[in-house]
C-alpha cells in the first residue's frame, strides 16, 4: 500500500507542475535531486499561502487516485472493488444494473484521510487546520467528479437493459478543478482560542468546505527563493501575445524580455505510400523566442 501512497504523491506533484507551468510559481520541484526536493517541500509545506493550499489539496486527491485505481486493479489484498455498487438502481434515465468493477472511491478516501491528515492532528495549529482543510478539499473533488459508465443490452441497440459502473474522472480533469479553485481561495483567520479557523471578512464565518483556504498572503514569486527551490522567472519562456499569466508582461514582472531568433526543422510535405509508409520533407522556418530578463 504504501508504494501506491508514495505513487499518489509524486502524481499529484506531476499535475502541480502541469497546472502552474505558464506562472510565476511553476511547482518545479519534481526537477530537483531527492534529497533537495524533500527540502525545498518540506520548507513549503510550512508556508500558509494558497500555493501551499494547493499542494496539499493536489497530494490528497492523489493518493486518493493512485490507492483507488490500486484497488480496482487487484493489487491491494485490503481491497477491491466498490461493494456498495451493486443490485439494482435508478437514475433519471431509468432502472439498470451495477455490474462490472466500480472504483471504490471511499476506500480511497479513508486511506489519503489516515495517512495525511493523521500527522496535522498531533496539534492544532492554524498550519495543521488549514492542511487538513485542504485534504479534505481535494478528496472531496474525486468524489465530486466521478463518472458512471453505462453500456446498454438489447434487441438493434435497443436499451432495454443497462449495466453502469462508477469510474474515477481523468486525473487532469481533478487538476483542472483544484486548479480552479486556487484562483478564487478564501482567506481565513487562525482563532487560537477555539483553535479554528474563520473567514477573515467575518469571524464568525466558518470557511466554505468546497473552496481551499489559505492564511497569509504569497510573496510576488518574481525573485530567486532558494528555500523552496524557486528560480524566480529571468530566463523562463514567455508568451509575446498572450494577456494572460504567461505573457511577458505578467511572467516577466515588467523587466522586460529578450527575444531571440531560431531556426526549427520539421516535416512538412508527407506524403503516402502503398504499403504502408509516410515519407516526409525536412522544412526549416524562423521562430521568435521571449524569454525574461533576469533581475539587474
Amino acid at each position: 500500500m504504501m508504494v501506491s501512497i508514495v505513487y499518489g504523491a509524486k502524481l499529484g506533484l506531476v499535475e502541480c507542475a502541469q497546472q502552474f507551468k505558464y506562472e510565476r510559481w511553476n511547482c518545479t520541484f519534481n526537477k530537483s535531486f531527492p534529497k533537495i526536493m524533500t527540502n525545498h517541500l518540506h520548507e513549503m509545506t510550512t508556508r500558509s499561502v494558497k500555493e501551499t493550499a494547493f499542494l496539499f489539496s493536489i497530494w490528497s486527491s492523489g493518493v486518493v487516485y493512485s490507492i483507488t485505481n490500486s484497488c480496482s486493479k487487484g493489487d491491494l489484498k485490503e481491497c477491491y472493488c466498490d461493494p456498495q455498487r451493486h443490485g439494482q438502481d435508478k437514475d433519471n434515465v431509468g432502472d439498470f444494473t451495477w455490474g462490472g468493477c466500480s472504483d471504490h472511491i471511499k476506500f480511497g478516501m479513508k486511506v489519503s484521510t489516515i495517512f495525511l491528515d493523521n500527522y496535522d492532528r498531533k496539534d492544532q495549529t492554524g498550519q495543521a487546520l488549514m492542511n487538513q482543510h485542504n485534504n479534505r478539499v481535494g478528496r472531496r473533488v474525486v468524489w465530486k467528479t466521478r463518472l458512471k459508465k453505462c453500456k446498454c443490452h438489447g434487441v438493434s441497440g435497443a436499451c432495454s437493459l443497462r449495466t453502469c459502473w462508477q469510474r474515477m474522472n481523468d486525473f487532469r480533469r481533478i487538476g483542472d478543478m483544484l486548479k480552479k479553485l486556487y484562483n478564487k481561495p478564501q482567506k481565513v483567520t487562525y482563532n487560537p482560542f477555539q483553535k479554528s479557523l474563520t473567514f477573515s471578512k467575518n469571524r464568525f464565518r466558518r470557511p466554505s468546505k468546497k473552496k481551499l483556504v489559505y492564511i497569509d498572503n504569497s510573496q510576488d514569486y518574481c525573485i530567486q527563493d532558494p528555500s523552496i527551490g524557486h528560480p524566480g522567472t529571468g530566463g523562463r519562456e514567455c508568451n509575446y501575445t498572450s494577456s494572460q499569466h504567461d505573457s511577458c508582461q505578467e511572467l516577466c514582472c515588467h523587466r522586460g524580455h529578450l527575444t531571440y531568433e531560431m531556426v526549427v526543422e520539421e516535416n512538412c510535405d508527407c506524403k503516402f505510400f502503398w504499403c504502408c509508409e509516410v515519407r516526409c520533407k525536412i522544412c526549416r522556418r524562423k521562430v521568435f523566442v521571449y524569454r525574461c530578463k533576469h533581475l539587474e
